[in-house]
């Protein structure tokens, strides 16, 4: 995988949610759009997503102002776009290891598994990416993003309830085949996770695609 497919516009998408909280208007659709678009631009891969949800907490703390409770109600607005994004994400990376496998014959139970635990690891991915933001916040902003995580930890998130579906279909969906199409070697046997990475990205552009158009209409 070259650099260029690797790259992240993180300023590109910081402005964009900037802008966005400070217009105030549709903030959870926008971030979940600014979140889909960048994510669809290269390969879906865990440390690209971490690159994007982290801009995407750095634009909204710029934008959002100094009013706590609006503070509160913008955090919570973009941690439901950043959800709803990362949830669609992982159905794209799922359809994707599906494809993926029913197409190549020559991968290791190694790349199955790491492709498993990269889409397993979104939502700790996501929670653990806004606390780290807020530990380089003001105090107040540190306060609320801090607070937002332990909402979400609570409540749970749309991307971990669905990881868990989609890994418990994928497992008994692949246990199915696994003696046709699973090597028991102990290194990667071909490049499985990049074309899952690959297929997920072009299967999320499609998503946030049908997503646009009633907005355009």
């Amino acid at each position: 995988m070259n650099t260029e497919e690797k790259h992240v516009d993180t300023d590109k998408v910081k402005e964009a949610v900037k802008k966005a909280v400070e217009e105030g208007k549709d903030i959870r659709d926008e971030v979940r759009d600014i979140t889909m678009e960048a994510l669809s631009k290269g390969h879906l891969e865990i440390d690209r997503i971490k690159s994007v949800v982290k801009s995407v907490w750095v634009g909204a703390t710029e934008g959002v102002g100094a009013e706590t409770e609006k503070m509160k109600t913008t955090f919570k607005d973009v941690m439901s776009g950043l959800d709803d994004a990362l949830e669609k994400s992982a159905h794209a990376s799922k359809l994707a290891i599906e494809e993926t496998a029913g197409k190549v014959k020559d991968f290791s139970q190694e790349e199955l598994k790491q492709a498993m635990d990269d889409l397993k690891g979104l939502e700790e991915m996501l929670l653990d990416t806004v606390s780290e933001v807020a530990k380089s916040s003001k105090a107040t902003v540190a306060e609320v993003l801090r607070d937002t995580v332990e909402h979400a930890k609570n409540s749970g998130t749309e991307v971990g309830q669905k990881v868990l579906k989609d890994i418990e279909y994928l497992r008994a969906k692949l246990q199915e085949n696994s003696k046709e199409t699973l090597k028991t070697v102990g290194h990667a046997a071909s490049n499985f996770t990049a074309d899952v990475a690959g297929a997920a990205s072009g299967i999320l552009a499609g998503i946030a695609d049908s997503l646009k158009k009633p907005k355009n209409k």
